[in-house]
């Protein structure tokens, strides 16, 4: 003969999510002998949410109550019930036997999912760090950092030979340059050092091609007046 004392209990539950959950029926006289062989049919389950004035009634079917043996039971319920984060009581009443009563603290998410959530979180992440992939897109913008919350100490020891090597080692033909400015000045030089030029007098033209031999990167057109010689465009630095 089995024999339990059933005390109060409270378990965790997720909203709107079904979860199997732990009942123990005993005997209605002495409350402590277990009852066996009990069916979905004989039971009356109700439940109540936090600060409720009535209680619901839930009809399990055989899928929603499994029998473990010596008087432990299993009943599923949670899916149509638990609808909010809250506290709820349950009560399992039963023929012959005591009604069995406990407590769901509802929430959006169980705990140990919520553990597994903060793993994800610091997955990959040293002292101090940011794991990139928790990072929406544009979520670093000028506005959203304050002014002088990066400084020098913040930065890796080599970040200023890092920079410096990304630009030295940039391509030429990845950069035309804006107007004036240091990118086009470079392609100017390259282009006067590795390409041909070819002067044309009767039109008083000298053009400059590319080092395939073929393109013109650009036009120069001279003229004269007295002693002051004219080269259009005037920015082009040979």
């Amino acid at each position: 003969m089995s024999v339990h004392i059933v005390g109060a209990r409270v378990y965790d539950g997720k909203t709107a999510t079904d979860r199997w959950f732990p009942v123990y029926l005993v005997d209605a006289t002495d409350g402590m002998t277990a009852e066996t062989g009990k069916a979905h049919g004989d039971l009356t389950v109700k439940y109540s949410v936090e600060g409720a004035t009535s209680m619901t009634a839930y009809v399990p079917t055989a899928d929603d109550w499994k029998e473990a043996g010596e008087g432990k039971y299993w009943l599923r319920l949670g899916a149509g019930e638990f609808g909010t984060e809250n506290l709820y009581q349950v009560s399992i009443a039963c023929v012959g036997c005591r009604t069995d009563e406990f407590a769901v603290d509802v929430a959006d998410a169980l705990f140990g999912e919520m553990v597994d959530d903060v793993g994800d979180l610091l997955y990959d992440v040293e002292i101090g760090g940011v794991v990139v992939d928790s990072i929406n897109n544009d979520a670093i913008t000028a506005a959203a950092v304050a002014t002088g919350a990066i400084d020098a100490l913040a930065l890796a020891a080599d970040v200023v030979d890092e920079i410096a090597t990304g630009v030295w080692e940039a391509m030429i033909s990845d950069h035309e340059g804006t107007a004036g400015s240091f990118a086009e000045v470079q392609r100017w030089v390259l282009q006067a050092l590795c390409g041909k030029a070819l002067c044309n007098s009767t039109a008083n033209t000298l053009e400059i091609y590319d080092t395939d031999g073929s393109t013109v990167l650009v036009t120069l057109t001279h003229s004269e007046a007295g002693v002051t010689v004219t080269r259009t465009p005037s920015g082009v630095i040979l």
